[in-house]
């Protein structure tokens, strides 16, 4: 397990002596917290619980609300919301190490491989959680809180970004990768709501940034069909539909990204007709790949449909295609049944 405490280290050196006396307290679940900081405002303090909040999932008790009491020589009563007792944070701190020992199991991971490691668990949380619908941004209740945090992706298999985003830090952290939850804002798209208040990750991996979208991507994934229109991604390209994360690490290395890996990020119309060839000459059930801007999609996906088509008519054979597109992000994804 590693701390990668980004946030902390955006802090000036007064609140990083602030954050750390906090944090010491919150780790011990202290009722109350001692600090002294003549200077201190309820902007700082804001800031200061924010960096704790994105840089620790691990403290999953933590309400949204905090209380400060001062006196005139600036010593401070900190008082924290905890949203579970002492005997049910142990408990939840148990089941949450024993259902992330199993799931670090089931991805299979291979020690120093660390692009196909994230690749991994991106695929097991894409293909395994569900995003809920059900409750809102506020932290009102329990449910809500579950899904906003790590609780609800690893205890029950849901929860809305921030909850997927800190889980997805969690888990990277757990085998030693370093991440960033990035809080920003998201476009409307074909499968999801414009939203003010969106959570995505930053990972690095051999000293270059990377921008991941887990939780978009797990919505347009299916059992056996992980998306990865949101994987490995740069600063230009989560930019068509992702803002307000300006200040965060800079993004621009492509070369990991899943189409460049692949050898399907087409730039010209013959380069598509080669990615239909030979994924069914291999009999593959998925043609997945992406275009520069200046290729849109909704422009030639009749023509690529068509040829799918005529192939499998030279060679025999027929099927049913089932298409997605991202016109967005300019992907198209074709599964033939």
């Amino acid at each position: 397990m590693i701390s990668d405490h980004y946030y902390y280290h955006r802090l000036t050196p007064k609140n990083q002596s602030f954050y750390k006396t906090l944090y010491d307290g919150l780790i011990k679940l202290d009722k109350y917290i001692m600090c002294m900081d003549p200077a201190f405002t309820p902007g700082d303090l804001d800031e200061i619980y924010n960096a704790i909040y994105f840089d620790n999932p691990y403290l999953f008790f933590l309400g949204n609300s905090i209380k400060v009491e001062g006196n005139a020589l600036g010593l401070l009563k900190v008082t924290p919301e905890y949203l579970f007792s002492d005997d049910e944070i142990q408990d939840l701190r148990s089941k949450i190490e024993r259902n992330t020992t199993k799931l670090l199991s089931r991805a299979d991971l291979v020690d120093g491989d660390h692009y196909n490691n994230v690749k991994k668990l991106y695929e097991l949380l894409c293909e395994n959680i569900e995003y809920d619908r059900t409750i809102s941004d506020s932290l009102d209740d329990v449910d809500s809180y579950y899904s906003h945090s790590i609780l609800g992706i690893i205890l029950r298999k849901k929860g809305v970004c921030s909850g997927v985003s800190r889980t997805f830090k969690y888990l990277l952290n757990a085998i030693g990768i370093p991440s960033i939850v990035v809080i920003g804002r998201a476009s409307e798209t074909e499968f999801m709501p414009s939203s003010d208040n969106h959570a995505w990750n930053i990972v690095k991996i051999d000293g270059n940034n990377y921008h991941l979208d887990l939780t978009w991507d797990s919505c347009l994934s299916h059992p056996g069909l992980t998306a990865y229109d949101y994987f490995f991604i740069t600063d230009d390209e989560i930019s068509i539909d992702h803002t307000g994360f300006e200040g965060m690490p800079n993004c621009s290395d492509d070369s990991l990204g899943f189409f460049f890996q692949k050898g399907s990020y087409i730039t010209e119309m013959r380069g598509i007709d080669n990615i239909i060839s030979n994924a069914l000459k291999q009999s593959l059930a998925r043609i997945y790949f992406k275009c520069p801007k200046d290729i849109p999609v909704n422009t030639i996906l009749e023509n690529v449909q068509n040829s799918v088509f005529d192939k499998l008519l030279r060679d025999g054979k027929s099927a049913d295609l089932s298409v997605r597109t991202n016109l967005r992000q300019n992907i198209v994804d074709i599964r033939v049944n």
